[in-house]
């Protein structure tokens, strides 16, 4: 714009200063100079002649210079017009040129005078304008350069090029060209555009097709307009009402909302366009089936440059099935899956809510007597089947008034958050024993069992559910000592020695991680060679300076499933010292028991093989105690853990042989390899005849049946004399060798006591 004014400047100052204001000047000056210098002569000098030819002299050289002066200037203005005038027009050609849109200027016969490089591009180059159009809108394009012509007008239309057929938008605008009227006609290429809008509608129909078939429900609410802006299909199909109903009322989706839940949404929802933060909410909604359904709501708001919220967007997912699926989750927490009673879980819950609520109550705690021996006998189906019909029967006596639950393995608590007086509380015990004395029938066979219960009161016997289940399990426990079958109210005067059983179960649980288990080490003897043959690993638990007999810790290993852990550390600490010994004691065998808890350790063969393997010992020479209680206790998982032992070269010993049931009729099924006969019998053979006649007809059954034996409990040269006399092969006892750790295994003295007897 600058340039522009400048340039009128110099126009208008090279007009007013052009060759006519020149002439008038210098005719004004003449005419000045005649009557002026005249009059000035005859005043200054008279009538003298030279004088005036010196003025007429002077006279020409003033306006000489004067022209001079006038004519440089007025060309120096031309010159500086006509360099505005050429920048102008390059600036005018340049925008002409680099316009973004194709440009042609035609006369009033339709023919083209100029086009810019754009125009080129585009169409070829024609004579006259209509020719490149395709053949089709030539005459359409003539029609509309004509009302171009003759309205001020512009014009516009939607044409094809000719050549490669693009379609463009034409502007026909009348403009000044010179003398004459011209048209000035612009084509927009709306190529890309179109492309640009058909892929954005394919987009936007792939979109919907998307949106369509996912199972969640999309909107987008307009919250100055309250208007609906957007809401997929499925929003009939997941809420059973209309699209057009919400449409014509934004907050009809409430109505679908079950009455208890609605007004929390309605608060939800409120809430959240005040904070303008993102809101996520879960409520059930009524379905015209009566049923219910649970729907997640995510909304999400869009606010202006303002940080005002204009528009809502969010979905609307169907989460009844994970619902479903959390509260099945919640019920396999917290309920027992054998019985579906309660669990400990579900028991501490409810017992902290009500002490926290200040109630009063009392717990019951009851254990079935003697149940391990259902499970040994039977196996753990039937007993599977005895605790189901019991909590069967506590659930449908108790189930209205009190929390049922099973706490253990043949363990049943009974809570109640009301009050109770001591007659009370005995006739429920009362009752509860008549009614577990009931027998239970499986298969027309009768079941009479037995339990011991413990009774405390809250919050008179603790205020804390870890001391309420630790007292009415001491409870439970002195019933058992008293001779089960009976109950006991939990006083200060029982939680000494129980309190010592619960303060050793503890204790344990750290043990291994503390080092606290040792191995000790027990020789056999070959009773033909006098020589050593194996060693039995025997586990030790170290008390500080105190070793802790394995009558009092062992039994507490299986009731609280350490077994399993403690006893794979025996085993590997056992192969560990077998390995230790090879080049000692090159075919030296290793005796280790295994407790039938253990048969659930699906990978303990796996365990003992792999171990042997890296420590480079066959597995002949590994021998594995069980007593006939493990082995029948579930005969199946026995022989499945025995054909994987035995796939793997190891040895099957049964410990304690002759204590168990039916020990002969087993021998033939189970096929061990050594039969370990228990002590009771070697320590009467000196004072009984019979106990000799019976263990050296165990000894020759088993030889009948290729099994070696050997001999527990061997205390004196009498017992060598007799065990060697009737073909026992080893012998295992205090006369040839005590117990010992791994360091102090010497085999010496036992071999001179047997070369002596």
């Amino acid at each position: 714009m600058p340039e522009r004014s400048h340039n009128n400047d110099n126009n208008r100052s090279a007009k007013g200063l052009g060759p006519l204001g020149i002439v008038l000047l210098y005719s004004l000056l003449a005419l000045g100079w005649i009557w002026g210098s005249d009059s000035l002569s005859l005043y200054w000098f008279g009538d003298v002649p030279w004088v005036q030819t010196w003025k007429g002299s002077l006279f020409v050289l003033v306006t000489a210079v004067l022209l001079y002066r006038l004519i440089l200037s007025y060309a120096r203005r031309q010159r500086q017009a006509l360099a505005g005038q050429l920048r102008q027009a390059r600036c005018y050609r340049a925008l002409f040129d680099e316009h973004p849109l194709a440009i042609w200027l035609v006369d009033e016969a339709h023919r083209v005078l100029q086009c810019n490089d754009k125009a080129a591009a585009l169409a070829p180059t024609t004579h006259t304008l209509d020719l490149i159009f395709a053949p089709e809108f030539r005459e359409a394009a003539n029609k509309l350069l004509d009302e171009g012509l003759a309205d001020q007008h512009p014009a516009l239309a939607e044409m094809t090029l000719a050549g490669q057929g693009q379609r463009v938008e034409v502007l026909v605008r009348r403009v000044p060209f010179g003398e004459q009227e011209a048209l000035l006609v612009a084509a927009v290429d709306r190529s890309r555009e179109r492309q640009a809008q058909a892929k954005l509608a394919d987009n936007e129909r792939l979109m919907r097709e998307l949106v369509s078939r996912l199972p969640q429900v999309f909107w987008s609410y307009d919250v100055r307009a309250n208007r609906i802006d957007y809401v997929s299909p499925r929003y009939e199909d997941l809420t059973g009402r209309s699209l057009e109903r919400l449409r014509q009322d934004p907050m009809d989706w409430l109505q679908a909302i079950v009455p208890t839940d609605r007004d929390a949404v309605r608060q939800v929802v409120e809430q959240g366009l005040r904070v303008q933060g993102e809101t996520e909410l879960e409520y059930r909604i009524q379905m015209q089936d009566g049923g219910e359904r649970w729907i997640k709501d995510n909304a999400y708001p869009i606010l202006d440059d303002a940080g005002v919220t204009v528009r809502v967007a969010g979905t609307m997912t169907d989460v009844t099935e994970s619902r479903t699926q959390k509260s099945r989750i919640w019920h396999l927490s917290h309920h027992d899956l054998l019985t579906g009673l309660a669990n400990r879980v579900l028991l501490r819950q409810n017992l902290q809510q009500w002490l926290r609520q200040g109630r009063t109550g009392f717990l019951c705690q009851l254990d079935l007597d003697r149940f391990k021996n259902i499970n040994e006998t039977l196996g753990h189906h039937t007993g599977d089947q005895v605790l189901s019909q019991l909590a069967q029967r506590l659930e449908q006596a108790y189930g209205g008034e009190l929390l049922v639950a099973r706490v253990g393995g043949d363990e049943f608590m009974l809570a109640g958050a009301h009050s109770l007086s001591d007659e009370e509380l005995d006739s429920l015990v009362s009752h509860l024993h008549q009614l577990m004395a009931q027998p239970v029938i499986l298969d027309g066979e009768r079941h009479v069992l037995t339990h011991s219960a413990g009774l405390v009161r809250y919050p008179q016997d603790g205020q804390s559910v870890e001391a309420l289940l630790r007292r009415v399990e001491v409870a439970m426990y002195a019933a058992k000592q008293a001779g089960r079958d009976c109950h006991r109210f939990f006083t200060e005067a029982l939680a000494g020695p129980s309190i010592d059983v619960v303060r050793m179960e503890n204790r344990l649980r750290t043990a291994l991680d503390n080092d606290e288990f040792e191995l000790y080490y027990q020789p056999q003897f070959c009773l033909k060679e006098h020589r050593l043959v194996a060693v039995e690993a025997l586990i030790r638990w170290r008390q500080g300076d105190t070793l802790v007999p394995p009558s009092e810790f062992v039994p507490l290993l299986e009731e609280t499933g350490l077994i399993r852990p403690v006893g794979r550390w025996v085993l590997a600490s056992a192969i560990a010292q077998l390995a230790a010994w090879r080049q000692q004691w090159p075919r030296l065998s290793m005796a280790v028991n295994v407790s039938a808890l253990q048969f659930e350790d699906e990978g303990l063969a796996d365990f003992i093989a792999e171990h042997l393997e890296q420590q480079g010992i066959a597995g002949e020479f590994m021998e594995l105690e069980l007593t006939e209680g493990a082995l029948l206790r579930d005969p199946a998982k026995a022989q499945c853990f025995l054909t994987k032992i035995r796939a793997k070269g190891m040895r099957l010993a049964v410990d304690d042989f002759g204590t168990g049931f039916s020990s002969l009729s087993h021998l033939q099924h189970f096929a061990p390899e050594v039969l370990k006969l228990d002590r009771s019998f070697v320590q009467e053979m000196a004072s009984d005849p019979r106990a000799v006649k019976l263990v050296s007809g165990v000894v020759t059954l088993a030889h009948g049946l290729d099994i070696e034996v050997v001999a527990e409990g061997v205390e004196d040269a009498q017992a060598v004399a007799l065990l060697k006399g009737m073909g026992c092969d080893w012998i295992q006892g205090f006369y040839v060798g005590r117990p010992v750790p791994a360091h102090s295994l010497d085999p010496v003295e036992g071999v001179r006591r047997l070369n002596a007897a």
